[in-house]
């Protein structure tokens, strides 16, 4: 008896997007960040702050680099909400004359200190009506890439003109608008509608359509894109998957959005 499945054009055919009632792709269950601090390698971080000794890979986050004639140094933060939250951070080279702008915070130290490069400094500030840090991370942009909503607060380095390995400074905001957030994308239709024998649809197809989530956009919308995966199932079976991706009205319940068209 021949088992072989018959040739076709593809095993199915998807529609994967966006249904009701809208889920966030994670939902921020983070206190904001209220303080940043410079910490010593050869200090404790003070009770109640986080020590950010790894970069988002796991290599080190020692903002000198480990240059011979300076102490390790790293950035800690704190959640406590005895502090307003903390709504943006920018670095500062203190050696080309730049001033810490008004309403901002300059931490005294010197991030880049023992190294031949710039004088850094870090300044932060609490401007109300902003979106709060919900994150704060170190990484090496020639060797890592930020993570799920993660984001370079800008090209300046940490470590800026050292000889040691660039680093960068990543932030997390909170959400301000629905339009902020990434959404869990669901299966909305399919064919054929029962699973063929001996290749199932797998139940994770709209993990690997967009596993970063799907955004609504305000208009205009962007132009049709696509993107291709390989996912193997739990049988060993290898399938592949060619994903289009296109943008069409929003008709679902949204907070008020005035003048603006959601798709």
């Amino acid at each position: 008896m021949d088992y072989r499945r018959p040739e076709r054009l593809l095993e199915y055919f998807v529609t994967v997007g966006l249904s009701e009632p809208l889920e966030p792709l994670i939902i921020d269950s983070e206190r904001p960040i209220s303080d940043i601090i410079v910490v010593s390698g050869k200090e404790a971080a003070p009770e109640g702050y986080e020590l950010i000794t790894r970069t988002v890979s796991g290599l080190s986050a020692n903002l000198t680099g480990g240059a011979v004639f300076s102490n390790p140094l790293y950035l800690a933060f704190s959640r406590s909400p005895t502090l307003a939250p903390i709504t943006d951070v920018i670095l500062i080279y203190s050696d080309k004359d730049e001033k810490c702008p008004p309403g901002y915070v300059m931490l005294p130290a010197n991030l880049n200190k023992g190294s031949v490069g710039r004088t850094v400094h870090l300044c932060y500030t609490r401007a109300k009506g902003k979106p709060p840090l919900l994150g704060l991370a170190v990484l090496m942009p020639k060797k890592e890439r930020c993570g799920h909503r993660y984001h370079a607060i800008s090209s300046r380095l940490l470590n800026g003109g050292s000889f040691s390995d660039d680093l960068q400074l990543a932030i997390k905001r909170g959400y301000t608008s629905p339009l902020d957030i990434q959404y869990k994308s669901a299966l909305l239709d399919r064919f054929p509608r029962i699973n063929i024998k001996g290749a199932p649809l797998p139940d994770s197809i709209p993990m690997f359509c967009y596993p970063e989530g799907i955004s609504l956009v305000s208009f205009p919308p962007p132009l049709p894109t696509h993107s291709s995966f390989v996912l193997t199932t739990h049988q060993g079976l290898q399938m592949y998957g060619c994903c289009v991706t296109f943008y069409e009205p929003w008709e679902g319940h949204l907070p008020p959005l005035p003048n603006v068209s959601v798709y």
